[in-house]
């Protein structure tokens, strides 16, 4: 079954208003440019392609409702998570970094919602001066594929360690840092954040009930608390 399409209304347009690819826009301006670029709305369901990885593609898609995923498959087929979006948040932004339009990466749907689809012909292959609203799109997202680049940073630091314990500390420091809070919850579930971290499921479920016991951290299935002195806790130096 395709996705579901549905055509702007002003419901959409006060969504996205506070996101970062609208940063600075007023609601008039988003109506003007997201019928320039053609947007479209779509309705995705738990495990529905958006994007499929490694293909040429003509959108950009912005989360308006429950959460998407986007990861990449090694030669035997194997998903690996690369990040997750929730509402406000882009994806498939790394095909303005491609002569081809290439993205590198699935995109699919986590938890059923719904996306804002952007078409980026009238960007990418513009026979003349862009628009200033265009031209603030642009300037947008390539400061959202700027924070984009750090937060894979922030994962390449996490799957770089050795040991699960290290691992699981920098992901939830990290969380912290980003919910601004010691009480969070994360969009993945426990097989998910085992793909995530690249550790086995049964192993990562055994250390944070130890790490638990330990008083390091509470949880209730995806919703942490993080004790303080976590960071101190390393496995190794």
């Amino acid at each position: 079954m395709g996705l579901a399409v549905e055509r702007r209304t002003d419901t959409w347009v006060r969504q996205v208003a506070g996101s970062a690819l609208f940063a600075g826009f007023e609601e008039s301006e988003i109506v003007q440019v997201t019928d320039c670029l053609g947007a479209q709305r779509v309705r995705f369901g738990s495990g529905e392609t958006l994007v499929a990885g490694n293909s040429r593609t003509s959108v950009v898609g912005l989360v308006l409702d429950g959460s998407v995923f986007a990861s990449t498959h090694d030669a035997n087929g194997t998903r690996h998570l690369v990040s997750a979006m929730t509402a406000g948040e882009v994806f498939a932004e790394d095909m303005l970094t491609h002569d081809l339009q290439h993205t590198e990466h699935s995109v699919t749907g986590a938890r059923p919602g719904e996306a804002l689809l952007l078409g980026m012909e009238k960007i990418v292959h513009s026979t003349g001066p862009l628009c200033h609203l265009r031209s603030r799109v642009v300037e947008n997202l390539f400061r959202v594929m700027s924070a984009k680049n750090r937060m894979l940073q922030a994962k390449l630091r996490i799957v770089s360690r050795k040991s699960l314990r290290d691992r699981v500390v920098l992901f939830l420091a990290e969380q912290q840092r980003a919910h601004g809070s010691a009480d969070f919850t994360v969009v993945f579930s426990r097989a998910e954040l085992a793909d995530y971290l690249g550790v086995d499921r049964a192993a990562l479920s055994r250390e944070l009930m130890r790490m638990k016991g330990q008083g390091l951290i509470d949880f209730h299935r995806s919703t942490f608390t993080v004790m303080p002195g976590l960071a101190d806790h390393w496995s190794t130096p």
